[in-house]
C-alpha cells in the first residue's frame, strides 16, 4: 500500500516547475542495491506464488476448502508482485512517478485492494480452521463449496468497491491543501489518508479483522492442545473410537502453518497501518524513506508467504519437485490404499519414503539422490550465488581490460583471456553442474553431457595454461627488465594465447570422444551405466596422465618460477636500501632493479596462482587415486572437489578486487556509468610510475 511524504514547505512551487518530479539524490551505487533487493523479492513473490497456484489448481488431492482459500491467497500475492512492485520499485527508488497521471489512481487503488483482500483472505482461513479443528464433526457440512465461493466472492468484492471508490472519489485526500498542492507542482503519485479515512482504514481493514484471527487462533491452539491430551491419555483400544470426534493431526498442523502464515502478515503490515494512523495527526512529517521502508516491509510478505509453504507444508515441496520435472503430465503412480489407484493428477504428496528416479517412465533410469529441502535450497543459494559473482566478477575485468586503453599490456591481455575463461565456466559449465550435483540426475542428453564434459576439462586446463604463461611474463619483467619489452612482445603473447586454447581443446575434446579415458575401465562403466548419469571417468593410466599434464606439470613449473622471482626481488630491493643509503643509486643499477608496481603484480599474480593450485589439487589429487580404489569415493565427496575448484573462477575477481587499485576504479566508474563517456577509454586508472 502506497504512503506519502509532504514536504514542509510546499511554496516555490514555481521554482520547482509546474508538474516536475524533484530528483532522486541517491547514489548510483545504492540504487542499484536497492533495484537488485526488490527485483530479487519481486521474482521470488512471483514465481513462488505461480507453484502455489499450479500445485492447488492441478493435484486433486490438494482441492480442499482451505486450499481453494490458499490458492486464491497466492493470487492475490502473484498479483501484486506482477502488477504493483514493478511500479512502486521504481517510484521508491527514483522518488519520481513516470507513469502518468490516470495510471497512477488505478495502481494506488489496486495496491490498496490487494493489501485488504490478503487480510480478508486470513480471515477466511482463520474461520476455516477453527471449524476444522474445534468442531471436526461439522466441517464437511458447514465448510462446502458453496460457502467457500461466497467467503471468496466477499475476499475479492468488499475490497475492490472500498479501494475504488475511496480513490476515485478522492474521498481520502479531502480537506488536504497539502496534498493539492504536492500534485498541482510535482504531479506526486502516492496514496494518502486524511484523518478520518486513515483512522477508519486502520480500524476497519487491519485491526478488527486482525483482532479476530488472533482471538480465534488463540481459541484454535487451546483446543488443539486440549484434544492432544486427550488422545495421549486414552487406552489403544478406545483411541480410534475418540479420535474420530477429535481434530486431525493434519488440521492441527495446518492451522499452526497457517498461524505463522498470520503472524508474518500482522508482522509485515503493521507498521505500514500504523503509519497510515497516525502520520496524518504529525502533518505528515513521516521521512519518505521510512514510508517507503514500511511499504516494502509490507510487499515482503508476499514474498514470505510461498517460503513459509515450502518449510512447513510437506505436499508444497513435493508438488514443486513435480512441476520442475514436469513429470504430472505423463507419469502414472499406482499407489496401494483405501482409496485405490491413485493417477499423477491425484499423487500422495505427503509421502515421500518412495524410491525416485531421474526418468520414471523409462526403464534403466538413474536413481535420485533424496536431499532436504532445506539442504537443496542451500546449496543453489550458494552455488548460483557463486556462479553469479564469477559472471559478473570476470565480466568487468573483460570490460575494463578491453575498454582502457592503459590497460593494454602483456601481462593484462593474459589475464583477460583468463577471466574469459572463467567467464566461459560460469556461463557453460557452473549452472549445468549445478543441477547434477543438487539432484544427482543428467537431465540434457548423452551428446551434451560429452560436450560439458570437453568444455569442463578445457577450461580447466586453459586457466592453469595462462597462469604459467602469466609466471613467464613475470619472470621476465622482474628477473631480466632490460629485456622484456624486447622478449614479451605482442606476437609472443598471441603464441602464448594459442598454445593456453588450442592444446587444452585437442587434449580434452580427443579424449572424451575417442573414450580413450575408459579403456580397461568398460566393466565398471556398463554396471553403472543408466539414464540420468553424466560423470566423467578415468582409468588408471589416464587418471595419473591428465592430471600429470593439466595440473602437475604446468603447476610445478609455475612454483619453480615464482619462487626464482621472489628470490630475484629481494636481492633488488637490497639493492636499492643500499644504494638509496650510499645515495649512488646509477642508472645501471635503477634499470637493473625491478620497479614496485612489477613486484606488486608478481605478487598479486602469485596469490592467484597459489589459490588455483588450492583449489584444484584436491580434485585432481582425487583423479589420480580413485581409479586405484575401485571408484569407491563418494558422491558428495566428489561434487565437494570439484565446486572446490569451481570457485577458483570465483574467487580470481575478489582477489583483483583487493590487490588491484585499477580493478576497484575500473569497477567504479563502469557502474557509475563514466564508461560511457566518449572519452572514458584513455582515463588514467592509475599513475604510469607509481
Amino acid at each position: 500500500m502506497d504512503l506519502t511524504y509532504i514536504p514542509e514547505d510546499l511554496s516555490s512551487c514555481p521554482k520547482l516547475g509546474n508538474k516536475s518530479c524533484p530528483p532522486t539524490n541517491r547514489p548510483f551505487q545504492v540504487r542499484v542495491i536497492m533495484y537488485s533487493i526488490m527485483t530479487g523479492a519481486m521474482v521470488i513473490t512471483i514465481f513462488g506464488n505461480l507453484v502455489i497456484m499450479i500445485s492447488i489448481s492441478h493435484f486433486k488431492q490438494l482441492h480442499s476448502p482451505t486450499n481453494f482459500l490458499i490458492l486464491s491467497m497466492a493470487t492475490t500475492d502473484f498479483l501484486l508482485g506482477f502488477v504493483i512492485m514493478p511500479y512502486s520499485m521504481v517510484r521508491s527508488v527514483e522518488s519520481c512517478w513516470y507513469f502518468g497521471e490516470g495510471f497512477c489512481k488505478f495502481h494506488a487503488s489496486f495496491d490498496m485492494m490487494l493489501s485488504l483482500t490478503s487480510i480478508f483472505h486470513l480471515c477466511s482461513i482463520a474461520i476455516d480452521r477453527f471449524y476444522a479443528v474445534c468442531y471436526p464433526l461439522h466441517y464437511t457440512t458447514t465448510m462446502t463449496t458453496s460457502m467457500i465461493k461466497r467467503l471468496l466472492a466477499f475476499c475479492w468484492s468488499a475490497p475492490a468497491l472500498f479501494s475504488f471508490g475511496l480513490v476515485l472519489s478522492e474521498a481520502n485526500v479531502s480537506g488536504m491543501q497539502s496534498y493539492e498542492i504536492l500534485v498541482a507542482c510535482f504531479n506526486f503519485c502516492a496514496l494518502t489518508f486524511n484523518k478520518f479515512w486513515g483512522t477508519i482504514l486502520f480500524t476497519t481493514c487491519f485491526f478488527t479483522p486482525g483482532s479476530i484471527m488472533v482471538g480465534i487462533y488463540g481459541k484454535i491452539f487451546i483446543v488443539s492442545k486440549r484434544h492432544a491430551r486427550v488422545i495421549s491419555s486414552m487406552p489403544e483400544t478406545t483411541k480410534e473410537e475418540v479420535k474420530k470426534n477429535l481434530s486431525k493431526k493434519k488440521d492441527r498442523k495446518a492451522a499452526k502453518t497457517l498461524g505463522i502464515v498470520m503472524g508474518v502478515f500482522l508482522a509485515c503490515w503493521l507498521p505500514c497501518f500504523l503509519a497510515v494512523l497516525i502520520d496524518p495527526y504529525l502533518d505528515y512529517s513521516t521521512p519518505i524513506i521510512i514510508l517507503d521502508l514500511l511499504v516494502w516491509l509490507g510487499y515482503f510478505n508476499s514474498t514470505c508467504n510461498p517460503l513459509i509453504h515450502g518449510f512447513f507444508y510437506p505436499w508444497f515441496r513435493r508438488a514443486l519437485k513435480y512441476i520442475v520435472k514436469e513429470r504430472h503430465t505423463v507419469l502414472l503412480q499406482k499407489t496401494h490404499s483405501a482409496q485405490g489407484t491413485k493417477t499423477m493428477n491425484s499423487p500422495d504428496l505427503w509421502n515421500s519414503a518412495e524410491v525416485q528416479f531421474c526418468f520414471a517412465l523409462i526403464n534403466n533410469s538413474c536413481p535420485r539422490n533424496m536431499r532436504s529441502v532445506l539442504s537443496a535450497s542451500v546449496m543453489y543459494f550458494v552455488m548460483i550465488g557463486a556462479i553469479v559473482m564469477t559472471i559478473l566478477g570476470n565480466l568487468v575485468v573483460i570490460v575494463a581490460i578491453t575498454h582502457f586503453k592503459q590497460l593494454h599490456t602483456p601481462t593484462n591481455f593474459l589475464i583477460l583471456s583468463m577471466a574469459t575463461t572463467d567467464f566461459l565456466l560460469s556461463c557453460v559449465v557452473m549452472p549445468f553442474s549445478m543441477i547434477r550435483s543438487i539432484e544427482s540426475c543428467w537431465y540434457f542428453g548423452d551428446l551434451f553431457c560429452k560436450v560439458h564434459s570437453c568444455c569442463d576439462i578445457m577450461l580447466c586446463t586453459t586457466s592453469i595454461f595462462h597462469l604459467c604463461f602469466i609466471s613467464v611474463d613475470r619472470y621476465y619483467a622482474v628477473c631480466d627488465p632490460l629485456h622484456y619489452v624486447t622478449k614479451i612482445t605482442i606476437p609472443v603473447i598471441e603464441l602464448f594465447l594459442l598454445i593456453s586454447w588450442s592444446i587444452p581443446i585437442f587434449f580434452a575434446f580427443g579424449l572424451v570422444f575417442s573414450e580413450l579415458n575408459i579403456i580397461g575401465a568398460e566393466d565398471f562403466v556398463a554396471a553403472i551405466d543408466c539414464t540420468g548419469l553424466c560423470v566423467l571417468i578415468f582409468n588408471k593410466f589416464w587418471g595419473v596422465m591428465a592430471s600429470f599434464i593439466a595440473f602437475f606439470l604446468p603447476g610445478t613449473v609455475m612454483v619453480g618460477i615464482y619462487i626464482h622471482i621472489f628470490t630475484v626481488a629481494r636481492k633488488h630491493a637490497k639493492q636499492i636500501g643500499m644504494g638509496s643509503m650510499m645515495k649512488q643509486v646509477g642508472p645501471e643499477s635503477k634499470m637493473k632493479a625491478s620497479s614496485k608496481k612489477e613486484s606488486k603484480a608478481t605478487k598479486t599474480l602469485s596469490i592467484v596462482m597459489g589459490v588455483f593450485v588450492l583449489c584444484w589439487l584436491p580434485f585432481f589429487l582425487l583423479t589420480i587415486t580413485d581409479p586405484f580404489i575401485n571408484f569407491t569415493t563418494p558422491e558428495d565427496l566428489y561434487n565437494i572437489f570439484l565446486w572446490l575448484g569451481y570457485f577458483n573462477s570465483t574467487f580470481n575477481p575478489i582477489i583483483y578486487g583487493m590487490f588491484y587499485p585499477w580493478f576497484r576504479k575500473a569497477l567504479r566508474m563502469i557502474v557509475t556509468g563514466m564508461i560511457f563517456r566518449p572519452d572514458s577509454s584513455t582515463l588514467s586508472l592509475f599513475l604510469e610510475h607509481a
